[in-house]
């Protein structure tokens, strides 16, 4: 975990979902809403917390149900940076014994295309969301990162995935005092684990385990918590800037809906496109 102050502004940086519910006291728990604004039947952070590592079937089956009408859209194609397979008579990495019993060249390479453009990818995802969007709507917004971070992996590119959010108000003794986070769900070159992904997106996550987070911002500054723990505050560019700089950066605010995930995918895969050199 990492802390630090910025321009009077606070920043959480974690590098998994354990790390950030080690960080959260018993005494910040917070009771949770109706399960539809929650989205699963969760009450308080301990359960938001006990369902970290479970499977909630109903939001498995909606974000699945996402990602496939994602994976079908008409998408811009990026320059491939996968890896090819060529073969030699007098050398390489290993022998392909098929080859070798044809007479063919039966020495195995694998070698990356030699193409122009970034191969690293960082997308962001902000997790904050007004109560009045529905708790299945939220999902959205992981859907169209899934879907993103698998399209650029089968192109051959290397993708992190993060998750970040803001507040503001929420100290009630220094109501112009802005808090944000960032918890990452995969690291470069990982295999992207679904289900955690899932639960770190969700609304129920979001609304139990983060609004824990920020009870607990306020009594680190020896305040007094908003009954209503202030309002989003999406984080800016400049804002993620603070907490690294990346070579490429994706990220999506407020996707809540299918032509919303659709035009963000589309839009960032043309931007890498023109940083290819491909029109």
């Amino acid at each position: 975990m990492r802390t630090f102050q910025h321009d009077n502004d606070y920043y959480y940086e974690f590098q998994s979902i354990q790390e950030l519910i080690n960080d959260i006291p018993k005494d910040c728990h917070y009771n949770s809403a109706s399960k539809d604004f929650i989205g699963w039947d969760i009450n308080n952070t301990q359960d938001g917390i006990n369902s970290v590592g479970r499977v909630w079937e109903e939001g498995v089956q909606t974000l699945n149900r996402m990602v496939d009408e994602l994976s079908a859209s008409d998408f811009p194609e990026v320059v491939s940076h996968k890896r090819r397979t060529s073969f030699n008579p007098d050398d390489g990495d290993e022998i392909d014994l098929d080859r070798l019993r044809n007479g063919q060249e039966y020495w195995r390479k694998s070698v990356r295309q030699e193409t122009a453009g970034p191969t690293d990818v960082t997308i962001w995802t902000d997790c904050s969301a007004p109560c009045s969007v529905k708790s299945l709507d939220i999902l959205w917004r992981g859907a169209s990162a899934i879907a993103l971070t698998k399209i650029l992996e089968e192109r051959g590119y290397t993708v992190q995935l993060w998750l970040t959010a803001g507040g503001r108000g929420v100290n009630m003794s220094e109501m112009a005092q802005k808090n944000y986070f960032a918890l990452m769900v995969k690291d470069a070159g990982e295999p992207m684990d679904q289900t955690s992904v899932l639960n770190a997106v969700s609304g129920w996550f979001f609304r139990s385990v983060y609004f824990a987070h920020m009870k607990k911002f306020v009594k680190d500054r020896g305040g007094m918590v908003d009954h209503a723990l202030g309002y989003p505050n999406s984080p800016t560019q400049s804002v993620l800037d603070n907490f690294q700089i990346d070579p490429v950066r994706i990220y999506s605010s407020g996707i809540f809906r299918k032509s919303a995930a659709i035009s963000m995918i589309s839009g960032e895969l043309e931007r890498i496109k023109s940083l290819s050199g491909r029109n």
